[in-house]
């Protein structure tokens, strides 16, 4: 089966559906982009909080994390953008040209361990940051 494929596909006629359009786990701008690119804009947010909604890491512990766990300047300011409160940060494109990462292919995958790298880092800082 295809992405563009759907299980519905697979039923013979008629399959009867309903479009279920309102989302309860992404704030505005993340469900922004999958609703331009997957849902042709039908998607709603269950509320104006929930589409408010952020992690909220303390500017203090970040500071510290960043300061005192990550070296490489790249490295930090890719981490002070995911920290961000700013919700239209929700979404980063991370620009990988101009560091060696680069794409591999492992039998009918391609993985690129730099851009693992990166993500990683982004959920630990994430995960330290939360506790403190």
């Amino acid at each position: 089966m295809k992405i563009e494929d759907n299980i519905f596909a697979m039923f013979p006629e008629p399959v009867y559906s309903v479009n279920l359009n309102i989302q309860y786990r992404m704030c505005q701008y993340i469900m922004k982009l999958a609703n331009e690119l997957l849902y042709g804009n039908q998607m709603k947010c269950a509320s104006d909080t929930q589409a408010g909604d952020y992690i909220s890491l303390s500017a203090d512990a970040t500071k510290k994390y960043l300061v005192n766990e990550i070296k490489h300047n790249n490295e930090r300011n890719w981490l002070c953008l995911a920290a961000s409160k700013k919700l239209v940060r929700s979404v980063l494109f991370l620009d990988t040209a101009n560091i060696p990462a680069y794409d591999k292919t492992v039998s009918t995958s391609v993985q690129n361990e730099k851009e693992k790298d990166i993500t990683m880092s982004i959920v630990k800082m994430f995960v330290t940051v939360s506790r403190y």
